[in-house]
């Protein structure tokens, strides 16, 4: 009986503590953690609205966008109010460095360079942000990878891109082109001119290319894969707008189930062409498109590594990428080419130019893959439209651990370290190292063993040579030189007690270390080796262009 008592109560002490467990990592999910985040945040600098339980910002993101959607737009209003809203409306409350709350999540929005140029080279700290298990059936292959995998799949999907394999490409393209030309021509048959929705055309354009570049023969398989994504993309975007409940993509919903047909019908078509090109590449006959080129670069890269298990890509990698093709491919450029009609409908004078450069290069001849090389203005004009409207509305990166982000001018080098007691680290200005500055101006070392005009870009980057920590504060100054601004911290001791580099306990070794180091900086050496060679040239033509004897 004394058994079973404490059996009993055993199991009733488990099935407690499980729950409490369970209710504290839920509590500390949904408020907890979101406030410790905020608090953090705020302490940095940036701004936003307080964190409201669950939702966050997510209903007044909803309210606003509905909002913005509802009023009609002009062809000289500022969009970004119309494309990201609530975004838009946060920047301008709380400033440049803010952020909003998706959820429980905190997305921090970051506008200057510096500091986007430091999160973009840190991939070990600032990694592509998490998907949820229903978007990973969206959005696939390489765009997901980091780090080695990437390397790997890059390196095998490039060749089906250089210039002589997509050379071969062009003739497709072309009849893509002239089917979407001839529908309009029978749109306005007979009348001076008319109004064509040009919208549905040009997604339609470039799905029916990456249809037929991407499979060549079978481009209907790849018509009804166009078609799939698309509705996926929707089904997709529709669950990126909610919070993702852990475990809730096993619910039955008619929303889990469709995307799930989706993903199961596109791969089995994909795996079906696979196969198919497979057999055709046993006897020998090769493909000319993005699934024959990309097949044969996987088998060229698989028999290098002696067909090491994991050095090539598999049968469901390869269908991850197909499907890429689609999700990188097909929105951007049709939202290009949009947007590209749009602006030379309103700046008609740029219209004419570019028509008349087109007639100049080809004439009535069909257009070829020389002659686009030779379409400057052209090519300007797509440049200053990806400019102005880029595919993208963001650049998003998730961090990993504790991340400090600096004050504004402050930006840290390439190292990771513990910046919370950054104040404390030594401060070295140019100026210290200068040869051109005098004791009085503030040089503090012999001039014999200063350097010429060093900048804080070439301190950092000695610092970074001899591996010790710095940080760049760009908006401090000497004040007996002010008009070079910046200085550069950096720590030269680690938490221990121990130096980060032997050789340097000192400002007065760190200072004649970097002074040593930077006329050997690679832009000063590439600068010389310029003036050299330029001073070694021929000699220069007298008056009249003729050279003097």
């Amino acid at each position: 009986m004394m058994v079973e008592v404490s059996f009993n109560i055993l199991m009733a002490t488990l099935v407690l503590v499980t729950f409490m467990s369970l209710a504290w990592k839920i509590l500390n999910d949904i408020w907890f953690r979101p406030k410790k985040l905020e608090k953090f945040m705020r302490s940095q600098g940036f701004k936003g609205n307080p964190y409201r339980l669950l939702y966050g910002d997510m209903k007044d993101m909803a309210v606003v966008t509905q909002e913005a959607h509802s009023k009609p737009i002009k062809l000289d209003d500022y969009v970004m109010p119309y494309i990201v809203p609530f975004i838009h409306q946060t920047v301008q409350k709380h400033g440049e460095r803010c952020f909003i709350w998706f959820g429980p999540y905190p997305y921090m929005i970051i506008t200057e360079p510096e500091m986007i140029k430091d999160i973009l080279f840190k991939h070990n700290v600032f990694r592509r942000p998490a998907l949820s298990p229903l978007e990973r059936l969206f959005v696939t292959g390489l765009f997901i990878q980091e780090g080695d995998e990437w390397a790997k799949r890059r390196r095998i999907i490039n060749p089906a891109f250089t210039v002589e394999k997509l050379k071969n490409m062009v003739p497709l393209m072309q009849l893509c082109c002239r089917e979407v030309v001839e529908k309009w021509d029978k749109l306005i048959q007979g009348k001076e001119s008319g109004e064509v929705d040009v919208w549905p055309d040009f997604t339609d354009l470039t799905a029916d290319v990456i249809s037929r570049t991407a499979f060549g023969s079978s481009f209907e398989e790849g018509r009804r894969i166009f078609e799939l994504q698309k509705e996926l993309f929707l089904l997709t975007h529709e669950c990126m707008q909610t919070i993702y409940i852990k475990g809730s993509r096993f619910l039955p919903t008619k929303r889990n189930r469709r995307m799930k047909e989706i993903y199961r019908e596109s791969s089995t078509i994909i795996r079906d062409l696979i196969r198919s090109r497979e057999e055709k590449m046993k006897d020998n006959v090769k493909s000319e498109d993005l699934l024959g080129i990309l097949l044969e670069s996987n088998l060229n890269e698989i028999k290098e590594n002696d067909n090491k298990k994991g050095s090539g890509l598999s049968t469901e990698d390869v269908i991850e990428e197909c499907k890429l093709f689609y999700f990188a491919g097909q929105e951007t450029t049709s939202n290009l080419l949009v947007w590209t009609m749009i602006m030379l409908g309103i700046h008609q004078d740029w219209q004419e130019k570019a028509r008349e450069e087109v007639f100049q290069v080809f004439g009535n001849n069909e257009p070829e893959l020389e002659g686009l090389h030779r379409l400057k203005m052209l090519t300007m004009i797509f440049n200053e439209v990806l400019r102005i409207f880029p595919p993208a509305m963001n650049i998003g990166r998730s961090t990993h651990g504790e991340t400090k982000f600096l004050g504004k001018g402050m930006r840290l080098s390439d190292m990771d370290v513990n910046v919370k007691k950054i104040k404390s680290w030594i401060v070295l200005y140019p100026v210290y190292i200068n040869s051109k500055k005098t004791i009085a101006e503030g040089r503090r070392i012999c001039v014999t063993k200063a350097c010429e005009n060093p900048t804080c870009a070439e301190i950092n980057d000695c610092c970074n040579h001899l591996k010790l920590p710095c940080a760049i504060e760009i908006d401090k100054a000497y004040p007996r030189d002010f008009m070079q601004r910046g200085r550069v911290r950096v720590l030269l001791k680690k938490e221990d007690g121990s130096l980060y580099n032997p050789a340097i306990s000192t400002r007065k070794q760190l200072m004649l270390h970097v002074a040593e180091l930077v006329p050997r900086h690679p832009g000063r050496t590439k600068k010389q080796e310029a003036a050299s060679s330029s001073a070694s040239g021929p000699s220069k033509p007298g008056k009249g262009g003729k050279k003097k004897r």
